[in-house]
């Protein structure tokens, strides 16, 4: 394959991933289009291409974004949010892919990221977490709450997001919200 065949695919995985409408999870395990399943399948996909490829994640808040104002109050503020997007090896240089927002979003002004990274990351970022809080925010969320004690001391920064409930209590405080950013980009889709 040459290059210009593995960059023809890839940018045609990318618009195809980019494409599924995007929906954030509303209940635990839940398997949303969302940021973290398009990063992931970008991942997967560009990887087999031959790409060099790696996630990102980084803090966000939605009150950055054009969700509306009245939906954002609808959100818990005491939870750390996330965005996980990837980045592609170029010419040397890593390159912020992200598939998040679909076209259908377009016509409300959501910035449409294209395989060269334009409009990447789609979410305005807080902070970038390098390689070992990635890998602190990951465990916590899957490793027992004395793992995370042990490991990584009292005072971690994720600790929280290891307690046994907060998967649950997440979803309960947020509920509302989630539920109706969903329904809002399903009308900003159907006009």
């Amino acid at each position: 394959m040459t290059l210009s065949d593995m960059y023809k695919m890839g940018r045609a995985v990318f618009d195809e991933v980019r494409d599924i409408p995007y929906r954030v999870s509303t209940y635990p395990g839940d398997p949303a289009p969302n940021c973290s399943m398009k990063a992931k399948l970008l991942l997967e996909r560009l990887g087999v291409l031959g790409f060099t490829v790696r996630a990102r994640m980084a803090e966000m808040d939605w009150a950055d974004t054009l969700i509306p104002p009245e939906i954002v109050a609808l959100s818990s503020k005491e939870d750390l949010l996330t965005h996980l997007y990837i980045e592609v090896m170029r010419d040397g240089q890593w390159v912020a892919l992200d598939a998040s927002w679909d076209r259908g979003l377009e016509k409300a002004g959501f910035p449409i990221a294209n395989f060269d990274g334009t409009h990447s990351p789609a979410f305005p970022l807080k902070k970038v977490f390098d390689v070992e809080e990635q890998g602190k925010y990951t465990h916590a969320w899957l490793a027992p709450p004395d793992y995370i004690e042990e490991h990584y001391g009292e005072e971690h920064v994720f600790e929280r997001v290891a307690e046994d409930d907060y998967v649950e209590n997440y979803y309960r405080r947020n509920g509302p919200f989630l539920k109706a950013v969903n329904e809002w980009l399903a009308q900003v889709r159907r006009g």
